[in-house]
């Protein structure tokens, strides 16, 4: 069997490798690609939705600030006229007391409720305000890891035909070099045979001829 046969397969060999390994790895890194970048479009999804929902909720919390601020103004108002009924108990009527009474408390009621509501929609503002900045820091960051690792991948890509074609020319340098040795040997050869039977054999018989 040739050697050659064998040295050349090893070398197409070594190349079907190479290239399969980088094959694979570029496979793996779109792979991780697409991943991130499916994660970049649900967190761009989230983050829309989110945006319309805080800007909602702080709508609402400014309604509710309106109607605190309302009340409050309302509790003072009432909270006066009792005052005066009160320094003036015995100008008023049992009902009118009660009436007055009755005013203050209605108001601080609806105050307390209005307050509470301001605050649970400030608590729900403040939280999605700061999953907002959460997502929008991922948002960032796979944004800028797609980019750099789409980089990596066209670098890899046009990097992986000059690597090919350094392992050719080094492939036909290798061979260059066996075809060279080759042809030394053959050519040493040749030169033994011409030796032996030229000056050899002369040599030979003037020896013979010489001992006759």
């Amino acid at each position: 069997m040739n050697i050659d046969f064998f040295e050349g397969n090893d070398d197409a060999q070594e190349k079907r490798l190479l290239e399969d390994a980088f094959k694979q790895t570029i496979s793996a890194m779109d792979g991780s690609k697409g991943q991130i970048f499916e994660i970049y479009e649900n967190t761009k999804a989230d983050v829309e939705s989110t945006r319309v929902m805080l800007k909602e909720l702080k709508e609402q919390t400014r309604k509710y600030q309106d109607e605190v601020d309302e009340l409050v103004r309302q509790e003072q108002k009432e909270k006066k006229k009792l005052v005066q009924v009160s320094s003036n108990f015995s100008n008023y009527s049992e009902e009118r007391i009660k009436a007055s009474y009755e005013a203050v408390k209605s108001v601080q009621v609806k105050l307390a409720v209005a307050k509470e509501k301001e605050y649970q929609a400030r608590r729900q503002r403040d939280r999605l305000e700061l999953r907002m900045a959460s997502m929008e820091k991922t948002l960032y960051m796979a944004e800028s890891l797609a980019t750099k690792l789409g980089s990596v991948i066209s670098y890899l890509t046009s990097q992986m035909s000059d690597v090919v074609t350094q392992m050719e020319i080094a492939s036909k340098n290798k061979f260059l070099g066996i075809q060279i040795i080759k042809a030394q040997e053959a050519e040493r050869l040749r030169v033994s045979r011409e030796i032996h039977d030229g000056p050899a054999q002369e040599m030979g018989n003037l020896i013979y001829q010489s001992s006759i």
